[in-house]
């Protein structure tokens, strides 16, 4: 692990030095002299500056050093002192497993406003080479024409300087990709580390909790001092209760409880049905079926909010009580579940289903019902549900 974290962070050093290696020194039409910079980090972000300790800083004093002569090596004035540059070079980094985002901020000094920036994100493989390559020709190109410093029309582009993320969702995480973490949200916000954005560019985050489903969000910078309230995750069902009916025996219905072994993908489920039939003729008999089933099945797709179709299989016994003169009969036969097949339509809170059932009723039992298999069709609807 050790190894690893230190191979991100030499890769880190090499996003940084490859950017101002690349980035082309320019000057103004109206200077004599050097445009003087004061470069201010590397600083790790967000989840990278909370896991950050003394070999980093270590890294980091180095990395710097490395970009001083870099600027110095390519025609800058690169000064100690932010009152005596012109320009301040803000360098972050986010970095993940795999991946690494760069963020570069060029800040004019006498005005304190942003002229230049913006995060590139690429795996941490040969290609980031060319994600530093964007990196350097885009701060340049800002450089070039926000006219910085000493010029006629110093109208540097508006960037976003401060990103507040809320959630009613405790302890969600947000991510730029799949494993770079901007935060938490703690108490219900979450302060983005400085993203130097312009306006009406489009962020896509990745929010991750436990016990509920991940989802993306693109957001827009609209304004320098965002305040984003992101939509609520939608949290995985693990019980559900199953209301159903049967048109073979119409004058009933089922309760079904459903447990999931895999959140909506996999589970293990109850169900009893209770019946009557009565045909109102001359002799007839009053009857009622109590059939209980115990089944495991499973959803060949598992996504919230749109179609399902699973399978399941399982076992049960169908009891049928006959009324008699002054008594009743009972009779008890077992069947197997051969397969079952069911769609269903996902909704936030509810999910409409069809079923239709292949069963067996072989030697064992009373033999009341006719042996062989049977066909059986039912709809019904599930509801998620909190033990």
């Amino acid at each position: 692990m050790s190894g690893s974290r230190g191979g991100h962070r030499r890769w880190i050093a090499l996003v940084i030095l490859c950017t101002f290696t690349l980035l082309v020194p320019w000057r103004t039409a109206a200077q004599e002299r050097p445009l003087r910079i004061v470069v201010s980090g590397p600083h790790a972000a967000g989840a990278s500056a909370n896991a950050a300790g003394e070999a980093d800083r270590r890294l980091e004093t180095l990395l710097r050093q490395w970009i001083v002569n870099e600027l110095q090596t390519h025609g800058f004035a690169v000064n100690g002192a932010p009152t005596e540059a012109d320009l301040q070079l803000d360098v972050f980094y986010l970095a993940g497993a795999t991946r690494l985002t760069l963020i570069l901020s060029a800040t004019e000094v006498e005005s304190g406003g942003v002229v230049a920036g913006g995060s590139w994100t690429g795996t941490i493989d040969l290609a980031l080479v060319n994600v530093v390559r964007q990196a350097a020709d885009a701060m340049a190109g800002q450089i070039r024409a926000a006219s910085v410093v000493s010029q006629q029309h110093p109208q540097p582009p508006q960037v976003l300087q401060q990103l507040r993320l809320r959630s009613p969702d405790q302890g969600m995480a947000v991510y730029l990709s799949d494993d770079l973490q901007l935060g938490r949200i703690e108490d219900g916000v979450l302060q983005a580390p400085f993203i130097p954005l312009q306006l009406g560019t489009q962020l896509q985050l990745h929010k991750q909790l436990d016990g509920y489903h991940s989802a993306s969000e693109t957001i827009t910078i609209t304004d320098q001092y965002l305040d984003v309230e992101l939509a609520a995750l939608q949290p995985q069902i693990d019980w559900e209760i199953s209301l159903s009916w049967m048109p073979q025996r119409w004058a009933g219905a089922a309760f079904g409880l459903r447990r999931y072994l895999v959140p909506e993908r996999f589970y293990a489920q109850g169900t009893t049905q209770l019946s009557t039939r009565y045909r109102f003729a001359a002799g007839s008999r009053a009857s009622s079926v109590l059939d209980t089933r115990l089944s495991a099945g499973g959803y060949l797709v598992a996504v919230r909010g749109g179609f399902h179709l699973g399978a399941s299989t399982g076992a049960g016994v169908t009891v049928s009580l006959l009324g008699g003169e002054g008594t009743a009969y009972w009779f008890a036969d077992p069947y197997l579940n051969v397969f079952s097949v069911a769609t269903k339509w996902q909704f936030a809170r509810f999910a409409p289903f069809i079923q239709g059932d292949l069963v067996y009723y072989g030697e064992a039992g009373t033999g009341y019902l006719v042996r062989g298999t049977h066909g059986y069709v039912s709809a019904g609807v599930l509801l998620p549900w909190q033990p």
